[in-house]
């Protein structure tokens, strides 16, 4: 146990002496004490000291990887780009105020606003994370045999304050004041002063935990969930503390929130950084999310989800594919291939402004730690949610077929009346996957809202010589009529019946609509086709289709017309059975109630 006075000097103590380090303190073997308490009190008592001390906000930017031979950024406020020539063998990461790379076994350090090289030191093996507070840099890598970790202070002079090796997994690290906070093994976190050379307090947690981070002048332990440094961090061990999650949903290939802090990542982006979340916790107060949104990525689409039920607020189609974001106070940064940060207003999804790096980047990372973006006068209104679903239904790029799938299901799920229109003009307008089309006719037929626009579909009839080529889905929009009992719909349907542009399964379904829903002056059409097609029925789906209008005649009191028909020596056997059964088994109309 670690008692408070020594807790007080060495948080008193650590930024003086680190600043005043030479190079020469360096801890190798166990970083880590192993009599150190994992209950969370000595944390707690860290923390209460700790929480009188400012924590640095991050610059605002953007930076990405040209070529294998550049690391470019641009400051998102003001615009102002730069370039470092060094060969890229890692991806970077932005770190604060500083930015962190490293290639031919060199590690640097760049000025995230200016790119100018702050210093340069030789290494080996990839960074899993950074962190600056001000004066001190803390880098963590995995070692080139691949196991344990290090974590490596270094000041602006380039000198090295500190190395920590161990055995350990140690994630991606936050320092603050020149106490050191480590993740490692995905369950505990290790304060570590700097100046001592020493651990002096540790937390366990029960999520997993890779990465400690600053976000909106706060510190936070999370990799699944985020879970804030504050005076409940002494509740930590028992799933108490200040923790918050994004709700359960399924979203197409289960993005993370954060990726394990104990990978390294290459400079190039892969499918994995196409398809993520992005959201902020809050910095004060209880445990949320900044703005009650959070968003996910999926190649070119973003899509916005409330914070608290998880509904699908608004969906963004972007030109190009995006590979890295981040959120702020009112909206989300979002980072694509060719070098171009899109600031969208987190309430609508409405585009707020753009930034661009200059060139298309190999991979990118976003920062906007005190960046805000309001939405201009001049920005017109946003579509309908229907609207934007339907404009990225309509993207062209590898792998989106599973979340175009999802925006289907959410189509067919809008309580608004026009979206169904939207599902309709997605198959009569001939503009649909042919992989996804299956996805649209089944949401159409489950639909149960938007019926005019359904009957004013099922009106339209091919016609050349009228110039009219195209015919409306009459199979989904025959299930949907029928399962949403729309007598109204009937004499269209009668229509379809006779048509003989109709194919067999589309009579199928529409007289199996009929059966439900055709009245008395349904009747003839009725009548008409079971006398025209009887004797030629050879297909299943005509013998279906006829025996359905035959219970629909009986219960609009014409069973003699069946019973005809299923007597006359004309009537194929197998038809003639049927109808038979039918005709006997089919009670007559207001039987029941009698």
């Amino acid at each position: 146990m670690i008692s408070k006075a020594r807790l007080l000097r060495s948080f008193g103590l650590g930024a003086v002496v680190v600043l005043g380090a030479c190079g020469g303190g360096q801890t190798q073997g166990a970083a880590f004490d192993p009599a150190q308490s994992d209950d969370g009190q000595d944390m707690a008592r860290l923390q209460a000291i700790w929480a009188a001390r400012p924590v640095p906000r991050g610059a605002d930017v953007a930076v990405g990887v040209f070529g294998d031979h550049a690391t470019v950024g641009v400051h998102i406020t003001n615009g102002e780009r730069w370039t470092y020539e060094h060969a890229v063998d890692c991806r970077p990461v932005i770190a604060g105020s500083v930015v962190v790379g490293s290639g031919q076994n060199e590690m640097f350090g760049l000025d995230a606003l200016t790119g100018k090289q702050l210093w340069t030191r030789k290494a080996g093996g990839c960074i899993r994370g950074a962190s600056d507070d001000g004066n001190v840099t803390v880098v963590s890598s995995r070692p080139v045999n691949g196991f344990g970790g290090i974590v490596v202070a270094i000041d602006r002079n380039g000198l090295v304050v500190r190395q920590v090796e161990d055995d350990s997994n140690i994630g991606a690290p936050a320092i603050v004041s020149g106490v050191l906070f480590l993740p490692w093994e995905g369950r505990f976190v290790s304060a570590y002063d700097l100046a001592l050379g020493e651990e002096v307090a540790r937390v366990r947690f029960t999520d997993r935990i890779t990465h400690a981070l600053t976000v909106g002048g706060a510190l936070f332990f999370g990799e699944r969930t985020f879970t804030r440094f504050d005076e409940k961090i002494v509740y930590a061990p028992i799933g108490r503390a200040s923790t918050v999650a994004l709700p359960d949903r399924t979203i197409p290939d289960n993005p993370p929130w954060m990726r394990s802090g104990h990978d390294v990542y290459a400079p190039r982006f892969s499918a994995n950084d196409t398809i993520r979340l992005i959201a902020r916790p809050e910095s004060e107060g209880a445990p949320g999310i900044v703005g009650g949104r959070y968003v996910a990525t999926h190649g070119r689409v973003a899509m916005a989800f409330s914070a608290k039920t998880a509904e699908l607020s608004w969906v963004h189609s972007h030109d190009s594919t995006l590979v890295a974001g981040s959120a702020y106070e009112g909206g989300f940064a979002l980072c694509d291939s060719e070098g171009v940060v899109t600031f969208l207003d987190a309430e609508s999804g409405r585009t707020a402004g753009l930034s661009a790096i200059g060139v298309p980047v190999d991979v990118c990372a976003v920062q906007t730690d005190a960046f805000k973006k309001p939405l201009g006068s001049s920005v017109e209104s946003a579509p309908p949610l229907r609207d934007q679903i339907a404009s990225a239904l309509a993207l062209r790029y590898i792998d989106a077929l599973a979340v175009q799938r999802f925006l289907v299901r959410e189509l067919a799920s809008l309580e608004d009346e026009a979206a169904t229109e939207t599902l309709i003009d997605l198959l009569m307008g001939q503009v649909t996957e042919e992989d996804l089309l299956p996805d649209v006719k089944a949401a159409l037929a489950s639909r149960r809202q938007g019926l005019p626009f359904m009957r004013t579909a099922l009106a339209v009839h091919r016609d050349f010589l009228e110039g009219v080529s195209v015919r409306p889905p009459v199979i989904q929009l025959a299930q949907a009529l029928a399962g949403a009992r729309d007598v109204a719909a009937a004499p269209l349907l009668a229509e379809w019946l006779l048509d003989p542009d109709t194919t067999p399964l589309e009579l199928e379904h529409v007289a199996a609509a009929l059966e439900q829903l055709a009245g008395p002056n349904e009747v003839h059409a009725l009548r008409t086709f079971l006398t025209v097609n009887h004797s030629e029925a050879a297909e299943p789906p005509i013998e279906n289709a006829l025996v359905s209008v035959a219970r629909a005649l009986i219960r609009l009191g014409a069973r003699p017309d069946v019973a005809r028909v299923s007597s006359n020596v004309y009537t194929p056997e197998p038809l003639r059975t049927k109808l038979a059964i039918v005709v006997a088994n089919t009670p007559e109309p207001g039987a029941s109630a009698r």
